[in-house]
Order: C-alpha cells, then sequence, then structure tokens
C-alpha cells in the first residue's frame, strides 16, 4: 500500500527496547500487565495503520489531481484573453500551493507510519513513562470522541441536520453526554427523519467498528440466551437497535461490547451487550443493549452521571 516503501521494517529488539517515545497512545493499553489483556490492540495497531495509510493515498491523489489542474492552467496562460490569463495564473498558484501542503502531509504522515509500525508495535512500548507536570485541566463531563472515521458532514447528513434545526457536528468531534433516555423517550423520538417519520437516531463508539450511527426500536425485544445443553436459559428485555439503512455499515460487531449508545443529543440509552444476525458471526443484523435508566434505577441508584469536574490539577495536593 502507499507508503510502505518508505518504512523500515529490519530493526532490531534491542533497539526497540531502548526506543523512548511519546504520542498519542491510547492510555488505558498501558495499564493491563498480561499480554492476553492487550490482544485487541492488535486490531488497533492494524487499523491504525490502515487509516494512515489511506491519508497518505487520498493526499496523493488529490496531488495528482492538482497537478492536472496546474497544467491545464499553463495552458490557458498561453492565449490571449487576458483576463482569462490573469485567471489561470491565479488559479493556478492557488493550486500550487495546495500540493505543497499536500506534499508536506505526506511527508509527515510517512513519518508517524515508520514510527507507529516499528515503535508501537511491542507491548512494552506502549507505556509512556513518568508524568513530570501536568498543567491546569478542565473536565466538562463525560463524552464521547467521535474520532476520524465518521466525518463530520457525514454525521451531519445522517442525523438530518437543517440550518432550521439546533444539531450541530459537536466541537472538536466530543459529543457531550448529558442525562439519560427514559422509557417514554425510547417509545416517542422527538426527532424526524428525511420522509418526516419520528426516528430515535444513536451513535456509539466501539472497539471493533469504531463509529456508527443506527436507529433505535422503541419497542424492547425479548432475548433468551441458551447454555451448552440447551436445558438452562436465560432470558432478558433489551433495547434494540438496528443499522443505519440498507447497504450500511453493522452498527456494531464482536468486540463492541461494552460500548455505550446514546441519541446524537448526548443523552445515554444503553450500555452495548449483544446483537444477533443472518447467520454470519461477524454481522449484526440487530444489536442489542441494556437501558441506562434501567441500569441505574436496579444496579447502580446512588451513580450520578450528570457530574461535571472543574479540577485544576496543579493545586491538586498530591
Amino acid at each position: 500500500m502507499v507508503g510502505d516503501e518508505y518504512v523500515e521494517d529490519n530493526i532490531d529488539e534491542e533497539t526497540l527496547k531502548t526506543k523512548k517515545l511519546v504520542g498519542p497512545v491510547t492510555i488505558w493499553i498501558g495499564v493491563f500487565p498480561d499480554k492476553e489483556a492487550n490482544v485487541d490492540y492488535v486490531k488497533v495497531h492494524i487499523n491504525l495503520l490502515d487509516s494512515i495509510k489511506c491519508k497518505i493515498a487520498s493526499h496523493a491523489f488529490d496531488i495528482q489531481r492538482s497537478k492536472e489542474l496546474i497544467a491545464s492552467y499553463e495552458e490557458r496562460e498561453k492565449g490571449t484573453d487576458l483576463a482569462d490569463v490573469e485567471r489561470a495564473q491565479s488559479a493556478r498558484i492557488r493550486t500550487q500551493d495546495s500540493v505543497d501542503e499536500a506534499e508536506k502531509l505526506i511527508a509527515a504522515l510517512v513519518k508517524l507510519l515508520g514510527h507507529v509500525r516499528r515503535d508501537w508495535k511491542k507491548l512494552y512500548n506502549h507505556a509512556l513513562g513518568h508524568i513530570l507536570r501536568s498543567p491546569a485541566m478542565r473536565l466538562g463531563g463525560n463524552k464521547i470522541d467521535l474520532g476520524t472515521r465518521l466525518q463530520s458532514w457525514e454525521f451531519k447528513t445522517k442525523t438530518f441536520a437543517t440550518k432550521d434545526t439546533d444539531d450541530k457536528y459537536p466541537e472538536c468531534g466530543l459529543l457531550p453526554l448529558v442525562g439519560t433516555l427514559t422509557d417514554d423517550m425510547m417509545g416517542t423520538p422527538d426527532k424526524l427523519d428525511a420522509d418526516g417519520e419520528p426516528c430515535l437516531l444513536v451513535v456509539k463508539r466501539g472497539a471493533a467498528t469504531d463509529t456508527t450511527i443506527g436507529r433505535a426500536n422503541g419497542v424492547f425485544s425479548i432475548v433468551r440466551d441458551y447454555c451448552h445443553d440447551m436445558s438452562i436459559h436465560q432470558t432478558s428485555m433489551e433495547w434494540a437497535v438496528i443499522n443505519y439503512g440498507y447497504g450500511t455499515d453493522a452498527f456494531s460487531k464482536p468486540g463492541d461490547s461494552g460500548a455505550i449508545i446514546a441519541d446524537i443529543h448526548g443523552r445515554i440509552g444503553g450500555m452495548l451487550t449483544g446483537g444477533s444476525g443472518s447467520g454470519h458471526k461477524e454481522v449484526s443484523d440487530i444489536t442489542y443493549a441494556t437501558p441506562f435508566w434501567w441500569l441505574l434505577a436496579n444496579g447502580f441508584p446512588d451513580a450520578h452521571p450528570d457530574v461535571l469536574a472543574d479540577m485544576d490539577l496543579d493545586n491538586v495536593d498530591w
């Protein structure tokens, strides 16, 4: 794939052990001492590599297209229409600036790709080291990081955002979690789709499928889980979420369990527990979640998910 030829893979383990890196590594990976607890990191590591390569390929495509435009502008500059020559010259300069910027981005991404492939593959390189100082930090409550997989325009399109609504892409891609969806809210959605029909759009970010949008069902599903001998089974009532639409990616896959599902306004709906599909174990037609209002009432009555933290770490008595 694009960028592979720039990366040196032949690096000895002793050199890896002496590397001292500081970078955007997922912090929770370093808190588990055993290899089994980090098994999901292999998939995360591969996904990160692929995402960097895709970015490189995207910029390379833009550069190719821009160079074709530059060639056409240069031909127009040879013409006799002075006004058109001036416009072509101005457009060529702007396009060349974008090519220069894209080439700088590719260089930076190739460098990052090398670091990720060589230095972030080993588990003992996941620890960042000791914190010497942490500046003042303000925490505005819990948030879902929507990441980069779901672009802002795609989020606004899929959530039917218009200039007449208050729906906006969250600042910095961080969706604030405010309150919970009650039983009544789940049954009476306050959002309309493109056809003017009530719908409850929800979003989650999981370890397997990253950020996805789905449609929640206001009618709860009866789920039965059977043991191997089929003599004992467990029956539960779950909140069902279906995929966004025909031909779209699955809302969840194995490995997403435990993810928080919230509506597009940030109201927590439930915790993802499983799914069912058409027979393929990697595809879920329906995702199941335990309603958060039920968890708060029955399992964690003293929990307060709406508490906001405001901490100045410089003034903490360590």
